[in-house]
């Protein structure tokens, strides 16, 4: 029996209230599986996915490091809320995904940024990553509400900083047209 025989084909179309939080998980789960290519903790994994899916993270910034402290990779998530409000209300968001069950989600749904997630991934493995520290921006009016909600704090002087200076090196920039409304950002030391 050939595999693809096994393959499990679902496709699903939603009532236009329920295209908000379908597309919502699509790009928590996306945006989850990029940030994990550059070995971002579980805990940063954790909340990157809520705050998507709770609709209050308008970026996260994810700095690498290596041997002796020194930053070897930045990687931006970004969503635009307006463009993603946008989509909804004009009905040109993409609401109807065939998937299957044995394919990750990225790879069917996005494969622009599952491409940039693979090229992630394998800078990563050849950076020497010691350890990525994550810093989130929320959405205009729920900074407060999300730093309770997911223990958080705002960015200090010394971290805004360190962002300065991640964000130099080569850059890789994509945004796939199934999900527009979502950028990403990498960036990792020359020579690599």
């Amino acid at each position: 029996m050939d595999d693809d025989e096994d393959d499990i084909e679902v496709s699903v179309d939603v009532d236009p209230e329920v295209v908000v939080l379908v597309r919502l998980n699509v790009i928590a789960h996306v945006a989850r599986e990029i940030a994990s290519a550059v070995r971002a903790p579980k805990s940063a994994l954790e909340i990157i996915m809520n705050s998507i899916r709770d609709g209050l993270l308008a970026q996260v910034e994810l700095i690498a490091f290596g041997a002796g402290n020194a930053i070897v990779a930045y990687l931006s998530l970004e969503i635009d809320w307006e463009r993603h409000a946008f989509l909804l209300t004009q009905g040109s968001a993409k609401h109807e995904f065939l998937l299957k069950s044995n394919g990750p989600i990225d790879t069917q749904v996005a494969p622009m940024l599952a491409k940039a997630r693979d090229y992630i991934q394998q800078c990563t493995d050849n950076l020497g990553v010691e350890r990525v520290d994550a810093y989130y921006t929320y959405r205009a009016g729920k900074r407060e509400e999300a730093n309770k909600k997911y223990g958080t704090s705002p960015t200090t002087a010394d971290e805004a900083a360190r962002l300065r200076k991640a964000v130099s090196g080569q850059e890789l920039s994509v945004v796939d047209h199934n999900l527009s409304e979502f950028r990403v950002l990498y960036r990792h030391v020359r020579g690599t």
